[in-house]
Parts: structure tokens; sequence; C-alpha cells
């Protein structure tokens, strides 16, 4: 019977799949609708298209049995026979909601949840939940328990794949909480919160899709292997959203790491206001005399001239640093302009307007022009201001004296060719606000270039103190001009290009985001309309603030915290060793519980330490001979990741991140190997991973709680209390 209905929804599927791409390509082919409309009719179908378009993931995964005899089929997507009646009910809508949140204590109306258990179109298996009987008196309650170990039990490929048909009723709230403000998510290993994340972005998509669809969705995680693990999640759901690392969200690349106490000072918020004032000491006056050649003769710039050049530039000019920068370009060619008029107004008088235009054109592209101009007010990358701030002695002395100590100033200078680092990328954005870009004058307004140079007069008569000329239309006109640049400049103030700003933003592993990275996420998402993943016991300093203090820097006027109790992934046994290891780190800190139990306890080797590398691949293609599928990582100190390459036979140098997941047997560190899972795990050399990992106990909590069956520690000898922590139960007992 089932499986009857599952073809004629697949059938019908296909048949608005035809539909929804047959209206896109008529839409685009029609000459005489050219334009707006013609665009909006061939997005709307192409996206309808993508919705449809499921590839090989099942269409049908429930069916809701009410108490007035009604039946509900739920699917991945809303699918409707030939009369516009539901053949499948999308899972984000409101009907759908009881097949993930009602129980036998609260059975919404629901008599019966029946899971159907397909690959692709074809069906494995029905599991049955009465709801009409009496709730149990105790116990962790599982929706569609079956279906749920099932998913769980399955080989990983090396990407996270969607959970809609075994969503729990904790996640689901958090899956369909409000739009509006900042959702922090705080859950241990295993609560399934990115999943829930990616989810809840595909539920708002369809529940606000007229407010976020053209904003966008933004997804930032901790690293470029974290982000092509979960690259499927949301196409699989038939939405899209953009996705990022922290740095990636910068337009300045970066090219190395900091080491920790490094990245720690650059990402504390004293560096913007450090940031603010390297930008705004660049104008400076000349030092020497200026003179450059035209016809002839000389027209120079002195260094009082230049003082009071920069002065004014100062107070007029409205905008950011490198705009003001276009607009003192045209001021020095207008004063030289004046003071070489001055002496030759027979020559002025006799080519008229074209003696103007061809001296400015002239004095633009002389090199000693061009150098005195970016002396007093240079035009500068973001990239090129951290680069200068960090190399520079006195710049960072100027802009740092009274932010930062005198020892935390020295740490921070490097030499002036050494490579931009992912925490400088975070400072070359917050440098943008005050730079604005390098890019050519944005086109005004009619009548705002004529405005200008009326200002640019007025200017250069309070700079040769001549008598102001008193006048109400060259008040009228500089006013117009200074308002004509507010609205191009001051409005995208502090601001990324519209390009760059999002509807909704979600933001994984958090707890590893600094103050300075807060702030970025926060100009990407005006509305702080976000979803925050974390784990405070997953957090790689020893002592976390809590969420409201991390989250100040985001500005957010309303933050929520709901917490994920239930470990899907890691097996009781594992997180039995885990928990001990993060009493460590944090004691009194709470593990999730978890839901189910491999029967294999992890297994500790403590080996020579010369043959830790060699013990800990063969222990690794063990694990992974083991498996009928899915995949094994070796988790291992990052000075010890290329040797163990090296012994499983991976060049590194060759592997991307989409590399390093396909293989079978993988190799990460421990800030690579956040966020993922793996069927196997085999962590190497454990107390070295506490000790000069950032957050030592914590990141090893991290390593130990990845596998979702097998667990092996191998290491050398380790120190108390580290060897007790991970000693087999019976040796603990025996213990004086």
């Amino acid at each position: 019977m089932e499986q009857a209905y599952v073809d004629r929804a697949y059938a019908r599927l296909d048949e608005m799949l035809i539909r929804a791409r047959a209206a896109a390509a008529q839409a685009a082919a029609a000459r005489e609708s050219a334009g707006p409309l013609r665009d909006a009719l061939v997005s709307s179908g192409l996206s309808r298209a993508a919705q449809l378009a499921i590839g090989d993931e099942p269409l049908v995964f429930g069916r809701l049995d009410g108490g007035d005899g009604g039946r509900l089929y739920v699917g991945r997507t809303a699918v409707y026979d030939e009369d516009h009646e539901p053949l499948v009910t999308d899972w984000r809508a409101p009907a759908a909601e009881p097949f993930y949140r009602a129980t036998a204590g609260d059975p919404m109306g629901i008599v019966r949840r029946r899971h159907i258990v397909c690959r692709g179109s074809r069906v494995l298996r029905l599991d049955d939940e009465l709801l009409d009987e009496p709730p149990p008196d105790a116990g962790l309650v599982l929706v569609g328990e079956g279906a749920l170990l099932d998913a769980i039990g399955r080989g990983r490929t090396g990407r996270m794949r969607d959970i809609v048909a075994t969503i729990q009723a904790e996640q689901d709230a958090v899956i369909r909480a409000p739009l509006d403000g900042a959702l922090v998510v705080q859950g241990g290993p295993g609560t399934g919160k990115t999943a829930v994340a990616l989810h809840r972005a595909a539920y708002l998509l369809y529940t606000h899709r007229a407010r976020l669809e053209r904003a966008g969705v933004l997804v930032v995680g901790p690293n470029a292997i974290f982000l092509r693990y979960i690259d499927q999640v949301l196409p699989s759901l038939g939405e899209t959203a953009t996705l990022a690392t922290g740095p990636g969200l910068s337009a300045t690349r970066a090219m190395a790491g900091d080491p920790p106490a490094i990245a720690s000072l650059k990402g504390d918020e004293r560096m913007a206001d450090v940031v603010a004032r390297a930008v705004a000491s660049l104008p400076s006056p000349l030092d020497d005399e200026v003179v450059i050649s035209y016809e002839g003769s000389g027209v120079s710039i002195s260094p009082a001239a230049s003082r009071r050049m920069v002065e004014l530039a100062r107070r007029r000019f409205r905008g950011r640093h490198n705009a003001r920068h276009r607009d003192f370009v045209d001021f020095a060619l207008t004063y030289l302009w004046r003071r070489w008029a001055d002496r030759r107004a027979d020559w002025v008088e006799i080519l008229g307007a074209d003696a103007r235009r061809h001296f400015e054109s002239t004095i633009r592209s002389d090199r000693r022009f061009r150098q005195a101009v970016n002396e007093m007010w240079p035009a500068m990358s973001p990239g090129e201001l951290v680069q200068r701030l960090l190399s520079a002695p006195n710049l960072l002395r100027a802009a740092a004296d009274g932010i930062l100590s005198d020892e935390e100033q020295s740490i921070l200078l490097r030499a002036p060719d050494a490579p931009l680092t992912e925490a400088d990328a975070v400072l070359a954005d917050e440098a943008l606000v005050h730079l604005g870009p390098l890019r050519r004058r944005p086109r005004r307004r009619a009548g705002v270039d004529e405005e200008e140079r009326w200002t640019v007069e007025r200017m250069l008569d309070d700079l040769e103190q001549t008598e102001p000329v008193i006048r109400a239309e060259r008040a009228f006109f500089a006013q117009r001009y200074m308002d004509a640049r507010r609205d191009l400049d001051e409005d995208e103030r502090s601001r990324p290009p519209r390009r760059e700003r999002f509807g909704y933003v979600i933001v994984d592993e958090a707890q590893g985001m600094d103050a300075m990275q807060w702030r970025m996420i926060a100009r990407r998402c005006p509305s702080r309309r976000t979803t925050i993943l974390g784990d405070l016991g997953q957090a790689a300093l020893s002592t976390p603030p809590s969420w409201e203090e991390m989250l100040a820097p985001l500005g957010a006027s309303e933050v929520t915290v709901a917490e994920l109790t239930v470990n899907y992934r890691t097996p009781v046994e594992i997180m039995d060793v885990a928990a001990r290891v993060l009493a460590l780190a944090a004691p009194g800190a709470a593990s999730p519980r978890s839901v189910r139990e491999s029967h294999r306890p992890p297994v500790v080797r403590v080996v020579a330490a010369q043959r830790v590398i060699r013990s800990a691949v063969a222990a690794a293609r063990a694990e992974h001979a083991e498996l009928s599928d899915g995949k094994v990582a070796v988790v291992a100190p990052t000075q010890r990741i290329e040797a163990i390459a090296a012994e499983l036979g991976l060049d590194l140098t060759r592997l991307d991140a989409a590399g390093l997941l396909d293989a079978a047997v993988t190799v990460l560190d421990v800030d690579d190997v956040r966020g993922l899972e793996f069927d196997a795990v085999v962590v190497v050399e454990p107390q070295e991973i506490v000790d000069t990992a950032p957050g030592g106990f914590r990141a090893l909590y991290v390593a130990l709680t990845r596998p979702t069956q097998s667990l092996v520690v191998i290491g050398s000898p380790m120190a108390e209390p580290l060897r007790s922590a991970l000693a087999p139960p019976s040796s603990r007992r025996g213990s004086p």
C-alpha cells in the first residue's frame, strides 16, 4: 500500500518538475516580455525546479493518522495532485509539526505516526508509533527510534546528511523558533547543532521566503573542511545559502595563521579602536616643499600650505578615508591651478576654459604630484593598512598608546614582508569601515560636480587667507554638495557593500569566535537575525565567558539561549571516557546524554614514543577493514600531521578539503576536526594534544567525541590525571 502511494507521489513530482523547468524556459525565450518581469518569471521557475529536484533522497518519510480518520504524508517537499490536493506535505509546513513534536503525553490530535524508511523511491521498512497509549513513566522519548538509530548506524560518506526524516522534538523546537533576534543553541558533541541550524535555515526560507530569499542566508563555519562537510545539506532540502569561513568573510586574502597569543590579542575588541586611530593618522603634511613643472615654470606646495590643506580636508570633506582621498586630489589640483593661473593670467585669457583642463590633466599624471598627494592623504587598501600598522613601530605606537600596553604592542610588531594571517583579514575588514574601498569615484547625481567645485574654491579661500566671498549662492551650492556626498558616502559607513549583507546569518562552532569576528558578523547582518551554535565545553579558552558576554560585540538587542541535551552520535561507552576528560577541564560541566550503546568500549594503547605513529596508522587501517562502509579519521597534534599523512600515503600538498574528507582514512588536527564526525577515530598522543593545543583538555574532549562507532587512543606514556581519565573501568576500580 505505502509503496503504491510513494510511486504515485514520485510520478506527480516528475510532472511538476517538468512543468517548472518548461515554465522557466518559456519565460526565458519570450522576447516580448523582456525585462524585470521576464527575469522574475525565469527566476521563479528555476527556484521551483530546484526545490523539486531532490535527486536520490527519499521524497516521503512519514505519515500521520489523525483521530478523525484523516491521513497526511510528510516528505521533503510539497507535492499536489491534479486537483491541487496535497499528496505530500512539506516537512516545514505547520501541518507537519506533529510528526516531530507529538508524544503519547501530548498527541496533538494524532493517533499513529508512521516512519516510512525508503532508499530513493523504494520502501524498505515501516515503523509505527501509537500515540493514544498512556505516556511512559520515565526515560527519554525518541521520535521514530528505529529510523533514528538506523540513520545513525549508517556509514559516514565524508559529507553531512540531512536529518529531515529523524528530527527530534527538542531539535524541532529550535528549528521552528521565531525569526527575529539572536538564537544561541548550546549543545554538547553529537546533539545535532549543525544539522539543526541548517534545517532551521531551510525552515526560515520556507516560512519567510519573501523576506529572506532575496537577502540571502549566510552560514559561517570554522574552516574550509567543515564547510565542505556541510555543503550538501541545504541543496538536499531544496535551498541554497552562501557558505564562508570567518576569515573568508573579508575581501582580504589570508595566507597564514598566528600563534594563539597573537591571534587572541588581534581578536580583542580594543583592536577596533587601534584600527580606527591608525586610519585617522594616515593624513600628514609634507616635510619638504614639492615643486612641479608646467609649461616651463614651476608651481609648488610648501610644508605650511600642505599642513593647512590637510587640516581643512579633515574638517570639510565627508565620507570614508579613500573617498576623501579622491576629493583631496581635486583640492590639490585646484590649489595648484590658482597659484599658476595668478602668474599666467595672459595665457589663461587666451586659452579660456581649455587652459584649466590642460593644466589639470597634465599635473594629475605628474609623478611628483601623485607622490605629494599620496604622502598628504594616502589611498590605501584594508590589507595594506593592516600590514603597515603591524610593521611600523611609530604608526602602531601612535594608534595603540593608551589602548594596548607596550608589551602587547611589541607582540604585534612583525616584519614588513610577513604574510597576512587569518586574524589580519578580520582586522582588514574592520579597517574597511573607515577606509572605504579603493575604487573610482562613484557616479554622482546631476549637478554635484559643479557644487563640489564651489566647495573646493571656498576651502582655497580659507587656505590662502583671502577675503572670504560671502554669497548666498556659494553657501547654497556648498551645502548641496555636502548633502550629496553624505548620501553617497555616509550611507555606506560602517557597512560592507550591499551584496555582502544578508538577511540571516548562522554561525557554527561559535565558542571559538572572538570579539573582532563578532563585529564582522554584525556588519554582515544589520538585522542581527542570527542562529549561533556552540558548546562552551569545547571552547579553546580554559574559562570561556558566558554567551551573553561573548555576544556583546554582536550588538543584538535580544538573545535567547536554547539547549540541546541529547547526544545522538556518540555511544555511551565513548562518552563516559570523554566526560571524564571534560571534568578535568571544567569540573561540574555536564556532557549530553547518549541515546545508544555500541558495545565496543574505547581502546587505549600506550606504546614507546618511536612506535606511536606506526601503531596509530595500523590501528586506523584495522578499523577501516572492520567497517563495511564509512570513514576513519586519525586525529593528532598539528606537529604530527605530516608524518602520519606520509605513513598513510596521503599527499597533503595535493589534497584540498574535499580530498581530505573523501579519503577512506584521513588525518586531521583538532582544529580541523571540529564539527565533523566519523565512524571510527584514532586519537594520537592525547597528552601532547593537552599540552600543545589551545584549550588543553577541552581540545582532547573534542577529539574523543568525533566517532559514531569506535574509538582508539594511542600514545606514549601519559601523566596523571590524564592516565586515570583514559583508563578502563576495571583499572580505575582497582586503583588506590
